[in-house]
């Protein structure tokens, strides 16, 4: 190891390719991915590849960690030399900051190291503006570079430094009136014992009831526009159940299928197995779809069927379930044309579930046939 560390081995960066022993120069942290110096002359080691470093590291090479070099080696050159900015030390200036180390930037924040527009000179990021103020301001030399405007991480940083950018002042979050509106209406829907605005009534299995707006269901559905004036004050019985009805007269009164539907659907842990709820998911949704069709709204129907398309939890169980509303409720063949796309790419699959319920039918049939013998 002695022999490795004095021998003069380990190239350095220099104009001239010097090679040196591990123990005469300086190695800088392998965090910054290019090295850079205003020198042409340096004992800093080269850093080629990980390995290089690592094996310096275990010859007890003085390491240089990112604030120093930076405090030490870039910075006092900008004041002894007669210097302009390169693309190189545009590339180093960019890997420094991209380091989000806050110590570098309140350094470097303290002097003229950023690169002007021209590239004529270095000056304090604090005189400079970023591309907001290009219709206020005239001096184009005061905005900053476009490599560095362009590179978020970078032109965050230079803004902790002191970089000047607009900032907008703080809007209050004002509700919209078709917001307010759909916020009321959905007040008013809760609001069931109230019979002031709720004035259409629906009747479910075992004489439970919802009610609701004749106008808003007018307005959102020429079937129910054409039921309420026929017969506006008979109740309606609903062979559906309470709560997939409910979400329909939601999304009716404008709110959407994601917020309509979560307060109200079972979750998955309250089902024995997840294929379980995803069984009661589907049916769910078909069942939506149905009352979309039923009472043409397209809107909800369009939104409905995305939902169905957009399930991952199709089993062929689940599968057949939705091709056998296709026929009556598959209004635009939007579902057909997807699982018949699904069905093709996934034959194989497919097939192989279909050979499982083969089986399992085959031997529930031998089980009930045997009791008789």
């Amino acid at each position: 190891m002695d022999t490795l560390k004095s021998l003069p081995i380990w190239p350095v960066h220099s104009s001239e390719n010097k090679f040196i022993d591990a123990t005469s120069g300086k190695l800088l942290t392998y965090k910054l991915p290019s090295f850079f110096s205003f020198y042409q002359e340096t004992k800093f080691y080269r850093r080629d590849n990980e390995s290089d470093f690592n094996t310096l590291i275990k010859l007890g090479t003085t390491s240089v960690d990112e604030l120093e070099y930076v405090k030490n080696h870039i910075i006092p050159p900008l004041f002894t030399l007669c210097l302009e900015p390169s693309q190189e030390y545009i590339n180093f200036l960019q890997s420094v900051l991209s380091l989000g180390n806050q110590e570098i930037e309140q350094c470097l924040k303290c002097y003229p190291v950023i690169p002007n527009k021209s590239l004529t000179t270095f000056v304090k990021v604090e005189t400079l503006y970023d591309k907001s103020f290009r219709n206020i301001l005239d001096h184009n030399d005061k905005f900053l570079l476009p490599e560095l405007q362009n590179n978020s991480v970078c032109l965050e940083a230079l803004k902790r430094m002191g970089l000047k950018y607009y900032q907008a002042p703080h809007r209050p979050n004002y509700v919209l009136q078709k917001d307010a509106l759909l916020i009321s209406l959905l007040n008013q829907l809760s609001r069931q014992s109230d019979n002031r605005y709720n004035d259409v009534i629906f009747i479910f299995d075992g004489g439970k009831e919802l009610r609701a707006n004749s106008y808003v269901l007018s307005a959102a559905s020429k079937k129910f526009e054409q039921m309420l004036c026929d017969n506006s004050n008979s109740p309606i019985e609903i062979e559906f159940r309470q709560d997939i009805f409910l979400v329909f007269l939601q999304l009716l009164y404008g709110q959407s299928l994601k917020d309509a539907i979560n307060p109200i659907l079972c979750k998955a842990s309250d089902f024995e197995t997840e294929q379980k709820f995803e069984t009661y998911y589907i049916s769910f949704l078909i069942d939506l779809l149905k009352l979309s069709v039923i009472y043409e709204v397209d809107s909800p129907r369009i939104e409905i069927e995305d939902a169905i398309i957009e399930c991952q939890c199709v089993s062929v169980h689940n599968l057949c379930k939705i091709l056998e509303c296709l026929e009556r409720f598959d209004v635009q063949q939007r579902l057909r044309n997807f699982y018949k796309q699904l069905i093709e790419l996934n034959e194989s699959f497919i097939n192989e579930q279909l050979s499982e319920l083969r089986t399992e039918i085959s031997r529930m049939s031998q089980l009930v046939h045997s009791i008789n013998k």
